[in-house]
Protein backbone atom coordinates (compact mmCIF):
# COMPACT_ATOMS: atom_id res chain seq x y z
CA UNK A 1 0.00 0.00 0.00
CA UNK A 2 1.25 3.42 -0.88
CA UNK A 3 2.17 5.98 1.97
CA UNK A 4 -0.23 8.68 0.84
CA UNK A 5 -3.06 5.84 1.54
CA UNK A 6 -1.95 4.68 4.78
CA UNK A 7 -1.97 8.81 5.48
CA UNK A 8 -5.58 8.89 4.86
CA UNK A 9 -6.09 5.93 7.03
CA UNK A 10 -4.00 7.78 9.79
CA UNK A 11 -6.37 10.80 9.04
CA UNK A 12 -9.43 8.89 9.04
CA UNK A 13 -8.47 6.70 12.51
CA UNK A 14 -7.62 10.05 14.15
CA UNK A 15 -10.86 11.28 13.24
CA UNK A 16 -12.83 8.45 14.59
CA UNK A 17 -10.86 8.75 17.91
CA UNK A 18 -11.87 12.35 17.94
CA UNK A 19 -15.74 11.74 17.05
CA UNK A 20 -15.51 9.48 20.20
CA UNK A 21 -14.50 12.01 22.31
CA UNK A 22 -18.05 13.76 23.25
CA UNK A 23 -17.03 17.99 23.54
CA UNK A 24 -18.91 20.63 22.15
CA UNK A 25 -15.42 21.78 21.17
CA UNK A 26 -14.30 18.71 19.50
CA UNK A 27 -17.60 18.72 17.42
CA UNK A 28 -16.65 22.29 16.65
CA UNK A 29 -13.56 21.25 14.96
CA UNK A 30 -15.08 18.24 12.97
CA UNK A 31 -17.07 19.91 11.71
CA UNK A 32 -14.58 21.77 9.57
CA UNK A 33 -12.53 18.36 9.03
CA UNK A 34 -12.18 17.70 5.54
CA UNK A 35 -14.15 14.69 4.24
CA UNK A 36 -12.63 11.11 3.35
CA UNK A 37 -12.80 11.90 -0.12
CA UNK A 38 -11.13 15.41 -0.33
CA UNK A 39 -8.16 15.84 -2.81
CA UNK A 40 -5.14 15.54 -1.79
CA UNK A 41 -1.37 17.11 -2.88
CA UNK A 42 1.79 15.19 -2.77
CA UNK A 43 4.47 17.23 -0.51
CA UNK A 44 8.21 16.92 0.12
CA UNK A 45 8.80 14.55 3.24
CA UNK A 46 10.48 17.37 5.83
CA UNK A 47 11.77 16.00 9.24
CA UNK A 48 12.20 17.70 12.51
CA UNK A 49 14.65 16.27 15.20
CA UNK A 50 11.96 16.25 17.76
CA UNK A 51 10.44 13.19 15.66
CA UNK A 52 13.37 11.21 17.31
CA UNK A 53 11.13 11.33 20.40
CA UNK A 54 8.96 8.85 18.15
CA UNK A 55 10.00 5.69 19.71
CA UNK A 56 9.22 7.39 23.13
CA UNK A 57 6.01 8.40 22.18
CA UNK A 58 5.02 4.87 21.01
CA UNK A 59 6.37 3.16 24.16
CA UNK A 60 3.88 5.77 26.24
CA UNK A 61 0.69 5.28 24.09
CA UNK A 62 -2.07 4.46 26.22
CA UNK A 63 -4.30 1.70 24.66
CA UNK A 64 -7.18 4.29 23.25
CA UNK A 65 -4.20 5.72 21.09
CA UNK A 66 -1.84 2.97 20.59
CA UNK A 67 -2.55 2.05 16.33
CA UNK A 68 -2.95 6.37 15.78
CA UNK A 69 0.80 6.46 17.80
CA UNK A 70 2.20 3.64 15.53
CA UNK A 71 0.70 4.54 12.24
CA UNK A 72 2.13 7.64 12.99
CA UNK A 73 5.14 6.56 13.55
CA UNK A 74 5.61 3.84 10.57
CA UNK A 75 4.74 6.68 8.43
CA UNK A 76 6.51 9.69 9.67
CA UNK A 77 9.56 9.72 6.93
CA UNK A 78 6.74 10.24 4.49
CA UNK A 79 5.04 13.54 6.52
CA UNK A 80 5.85 17.53 5.69
CA UNK A 81 6.51 18.44 9.28
CA UNK A 82 6.63 22.10 10.32
CA UNK A 83 7.76 23.70 13.03
CA UNK A 84 5.09 26.27 14.84
CA UNK A 85 7.59 26.78 17.57
CA UNK A 86 11.01 29.07 17.85
CA UNK A 87 14.09 26.41 18.47
CA UNK A 88 16.27 27.60 21.44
Amino acid sequence: MKAENNIIALIIAIRDFFEGIKDVHIEAFLADWPSANCMTRSVLPHYLPVLSWMPAAVKAAGKKTEVIVKMLASLANHIAWGQTYSAP
